[in-house]
């Protein structure tokens, strides 16, 4: 399946489960085992060598004659396939890696026994511990390795895919944002260059650029786990979710073992490229959200509004930038009219508290954003005040009291700029006077 089509929607084959089954019948094509070689024949041999002790050339020797003898060998009975396909009809949750290890750890003691490796029978691992840490230590030897070469096949497969002029961009911003700061320590292009070299208008076009290589890259990740995840069933998000996980728990445990301090972080790198998320409280540093936010509330209203609700944004930001006989430039002018649109303000105030975390209903419901929390609810906060100062309406079915502690902590931001810290505390004060004069706390 080419990883341009992949879709969580559909069924899906497994690359590797086709595999597995043509050399347990001995019909895999070359190109096929080929594949498979690549995927795993780097972990498999690392594994020899740091793991039953082997120097490259045995542990090259040892694989090679594994590959040939248990896996394209002619011998039914003794085909490694063969006999995990056998066994998952009797525990279909076994995974082929783990399958695959200790078949090739118990074939590596027969042929150095002066190592004295003890063999692992697999009915070990059909109760597995994840306590048994001589078991646990090996398979995450493999692991760390298998995702090092994951990682490297989708850097490799997004550049590929994001050379075109048309994508070009945003490859460069990936690389510059996310992958030479990860994987070299640099410093990641800030978000004020970022929109000056790339001629990107609001902090949404720059999230929005970003987000969608980050997406890319996860699916691009997910695709070649399916295409090497053995499963005659179809694969769901929580079943790649899982892998991934196993993946990140190896790294997270080794890389505080290494010795070396260049590998522990290459393996803490590669643990923050399989936790990347596309949240905007994570592609946005915080020392970034004062210039998000500056750049924000000079944005154009109409450009801020079109992404918002285009139909609102035609009808009440007008050519001349006016609304009732007073400038409605950006949100600045909007904090400061006498009477700004009730409409425009629902909506900036709608569109903001849909990735901010509740605290009425508990817990967190806001869903992922361009813009990290703190941005969104500066823009609630200040919204739900004009409405509630200028027009006397109410933005939230939150009681006033609920938004005292909320506003004081606004408050507390210093990079808050001064239009929008006079609008709250206008209303921070009318809200304690309210309640004061009622005799309540």
């Amino acid at each position: 399946m080419n990883s341009r089509d992949f879709s969580f929607g559909s069924g899906m084959s497994s690359t590797v489960m086709s595999i597995i089954e043509g050399a347990a019948d001995g019909n895999s094509s070359r190109q096929a085992l080929g594949r498979f070689i690549e995927q795993y024949g780097v972990p498999l041999q690392q594994y020899l060598v740091r793991c039953c002790k082997l120097t490259e050339a045995d542990a090259e020797e040892v694989l090679h004659d594994f590959l040939l003898e248990k896996l394209l060998g002619g011998d039914v009975e003794r085909n490694v396939a063969r006999k995990y396909l056998k066994k998952r009809k009797s525990a279909p949750d076994i995974r082929f890696r783990a399958y695959l290890l200790l078949s090739l750890r118990n074939y590596a003691t027969d042929r150095f026994r002066s190592a004295r490796l003890a063999t692992v029978e697999w009915s070990e691992l059909d109760g597995f511990d994840p306590m048994d840490e001589r078991l646990r230590e090996e398979i995450d030897v493999f692991n760390v390795q298998w995702a090092h070469n994951l990682l490297h096949k989708a850097i490799k497969e997004l550049r590929r895919e994001y050379q075109t002029p048309e994508q070009s961009m945003l490859w460069t911003i990936f690389e510059l944002r996310v992958l030479r700061p990860t994987l070299e320590g640099a410093v990641p292009i800030d978000y004020a260059t970022l929109c000056t070299d790339f001629g990107l208008e609001s902090p949404k076009q720059a999230a929005n650029r970003l987000q969608t290589v980050i997406r890319r890259f996860r699916s691009v990740l997910s695709q070649l786990i399916v295409d090497y995840l053995p499963s005659t069933t179809e694969v769901t998000p929580a079943i790649i979710e899982s892998e991934i996980n196993d993946l990140r728990q190896a790294l997270g445990r080794s890389a505080p073992k290494e010795s070396s301090a260049s590998t522990a972080d290459d393996l803490r790198a590669q643990l923050r490229l399989l936790e990347l998320s596309d949240a905007g409280d994570q592609i946005w540093d915080s020392a970034e959200h004062p210039s998000l936010w500056q750049h924000l509330i000079a944005l154009p209203l109409s450009a801020l509004m079109q992404e918002i609700d285009p139909f609102l944004a035609k009808r009440y930001i007008l050519p001349d930038q006016q609304w009732s006989g007073q400038s409605l430039r950006d949100l600045q002018d909007l904090w400061n009219h006498d009477n700004p649109p009730t409409e425009v303000l629902e909506a900036l105030k709608r569109s903001a508290r849909g990735h901010v975390p509740s605290v009425s209903k508990g817990g967190l419901t806001g869903k992922s954003s361009e813009l990290p929390t703190i941005i969104n609810a500066m823009l609630y906060l200040a919204c739900t005040a004009k409405a509630s100062l200028t027009h006397g309406i109410r933005l939230s079915s939150d009681e006033d009291s609920a938004f005292i502690p909320r506003i004081r902590r606004a408050l507390q931001v210093k990079w808050l700029d001064g239009t929008t810290r006079e609008l709250l505390t206008q209303w921070l004060r009318r809200i304690e006077s309210t309640y004061s004069s009622l005799g309540k706390e």
